[in-house]
């Protein structure tokens, strides 16, 4: 197909034809999907070209003039595509945004020798243009503000909340993990998950702003409502994961038999003054997290739709774990969801321990002491 012309002008010609014979919207909606099917162009473009014929520009004109085709990819496929750049850009503009970044070529080798990207998946012009795409080139990170700029003063001050899906790891019926790869071809996964009797399961995130200290917790709910296939982040998870993170860890049951509790010396406790997140329906959007929160005089901060970068610290977290944890799960290690919650526990209380996160935690703590909940009062709070 030679560049720029995307159709034949003769199917031109009938799809106009079709056009002025219909009289109700529902036949002419028929026939715009008809044109759809054997162009590949995107709605708005068809409107472009009714608009055209309209005002009885030449056939010949419309069909060469250049058009928007529709993407062919899946909804998966765009979306690992977008964080597939997303690495890129965080290794391209790694020393921050004030210096040069680094060369887009260099910058898809580290990604491709970090394991980040496939090798040989994407090309410098193709990276380039998906950095413009996705408005994280060096003109839009350089003039792209943060919603909020966060500073905490000490522990517990500001602390951010965020999740994320496992990416090829599910639980089934029997509550085991299981890996699932989504055939070639399908483009829906929540359709494919509801077929396969598995559900996502989601990992939570809370970091303390001040010392870097973060607690993680994964969950596999089912989906919210009676005709919903679909599950994400929602309140009685967000729910948990507070309840988890603000009362001490001293009293913690292990998940499995026949092994210590994984939080022994956990510092992290206590009732923060600022919680930041962004306004989905988990936190910004839950009557209950709200509800909770306004009683124990906590402020919920919600940033700026599309700007994931004003909570880089949950966001870096994230990353850290889809590398160093995500990547080396080991069905013949953990083979459930117990398992799977120790092994989350366990990874936080060494990553905190050997950065110092939990030192520094303690010290601001001596100086600015945190306010402590109990179980009682975090449920006296949940009430209405």
């Amino acid at each position: 197909m030679a560049k720029g012309k995307i159709f034949d002008e003769f199917l031109l010609i009938e799809f106009a034809t079709r056009l002025h014979g219909v009289d109700s919207k529902k036949e002419k909606g028929d026939v715009i999907q008809w044109f759809i099917e054997r162009t590949g162009i995107s709605r708005g473009t068809v409107y472009r070209i009714i608009e055209k014929i309209h005002n009885k520009e030449p056939f010949h004109n419309i069909a060469v003039a250049k058009q928007t085709r529709k993407s062919r990819k899946s909804d998966i496929e765009l979306a690992q595509e977008k964080r597939d750049i997303l690495n890129i850009s965080a290794i391209k503009f790694q020393q921050g945004t004030n210096a040069k970044p680094i060369p887009t070529e260099r910058a898809i080798i580290i990604a491709e020798s970090m394991g980040y990207i496939k090798q040989e998946k994407y090309s410098r012009s193709t990276v380039d243009r998906l950095l413009v795409k996705y408005r994280i080139n060096a003109k839009h990170m350089k003039n792209r503000p943060f919603a909020h700029r966060l500073k905490a003063d000490y522990p517990f001050h500001v602390v951010v909340v965020d999740a994320t899906p496992l990416d090829l790891y599910y639980l089934n019926l029997d509550m085991k993990v299981e890996r699932y790869d989504i055939p070639p071809g399908d483009k829906h996964l929540d359709d494919i998950l509801k077929r396969e009797s598995l559900r996502k399961i989601w990992v939570y995130f809370l970091v303390d702003m001040y010392s870097g200290a973060f607690l993680v917790m994964p969950f596999a709910s089912l989906p919210k409502g009676a005709d919903s296939k679909k599950s994400g982040e929602n309140a009685d998870d967000y729910y948990s994961l507070l309840k988890f993170c603000f009362l001490p860890k001293n009293n913690l049951l292990s998940p499995l038999d026949d092994y210590p509790p994984p939080l022994l010396d956990c510092p992290i406790e206590g009732q923060p003054d600022i919680l930041f997140c962004d306004n989905g329906s988990g936190i910004g959007r839950s009557k209950l997290i709200n509800n909770l929160c306004g009683n124990l005089g906590i402020k919920i901060v919600t940033h700026m739709p599309g700007n994931p970068s004003a909570k880089g610290a949950v966001e870096g977290r994230i990353s850290a774990f889809k590398r160093s944890y995500e990547s080396m799960i080991n069905r013949n290690l953990i083979k459930d969801i117990n398992q799977l919650i120790y092994f989350c526990l366990s990874w936080s209380h060494d990553h905190n321990k050997r950065s110092g996160a939990y030192n520094k935690w303690r010290e601001g703590a001596r100086d600015k002491p945190v306010i402590r909940l109990t179980e009682q009062s975090f449920k006296n709070a949940s009430v209405t």
